[in-house]
């Protein structure tokens, strides 16, 4: 079962006179407002189910130019491209850790620690909507690439990957030296929403 109610979310999101009216919410994220609270953070990842420029099955060109470019160490092109990403859709947690990267190549540290706050929000806010112990209790993602940065963010390298009933994805990890994170052996994401976006 989802653990993520759509339905409240889009109706608390879309109250105008609400502090939690989406546009205001998202104008305050692109803002790097610290004051956004996990509720809030909660409705802004979500809550995008229902907005315009949401569609998990896209394939973000700039993003990944930004990424070639990192990989050429060319950081201030990089920055650019990841700029256009970031308009395309500014919750993506793939392109605002490229962002990040970048920033903090380029010296401009302020603005990397911008990039960093609102990309470990979100983390958070994913890690809250289960355990990520099993298909019941998985962590519940917007797109399937959210759950590589969420596996990376954690420190772990994927050794095995399976797709459960289609809706549920688990990934199992090799063995880590440290003694914490060898006690995650394996992670479940259920991509339920991306699916019925993509309807």
């Amino acid at each position: 079962m989802l653990s993520v109610d759509l339905d409240k979310i889009k109706t608390i999101t879309e109250d105008i006179a609400s502090e939690n009216y989406y546009p205001s919410l998202l104008s305050r994220f692109e803002k790097f407002d610290t004051t956004l609270t996990a509720k809030q953070m909660h409705f802004l990842y979500y809550g995008k189910f229902h907005q315009p420029f949401y569609d998990p099955s896209s394939y973000y060109l700039e993003r990944e130019k930004m990424y070639d470019l990192i990989k050429e160490k060319d950081y201030k092109t990089a920055l650019e491209h990841g700029k256009l990403a970031f308009n395309e859709d500014p919750l993506d947690l793939r392109t605002l850790f490229g962002l990040y990267l970048c920033n903090q190549q380029l010296l401009l540290l302020k603005d990397a620690e911008n990039y960093e706050f609102l990309y470990y929000a979100l983390v958070g806010t994913i890690l809250q909507t289960g355990s990520g112990k099993n298909a019941n209790e998985a962590f519940v993602v917007m797109n399937t690439t959210d759950e590589q940065e969420i596996i990376s963010s954690i420190g772990k390298k994927v050794k095995k990957f399976k797709t459960v009933k289609r809706t549920t994805d688990c990934f199992k990890f090799e063995k880590s030296e440290d003694k914490v994170l060898n006690k995650i052996k394996k992670l479940y994401f259920n991509k339920e929403i991306p699916l019925m976006k993509e309807q």
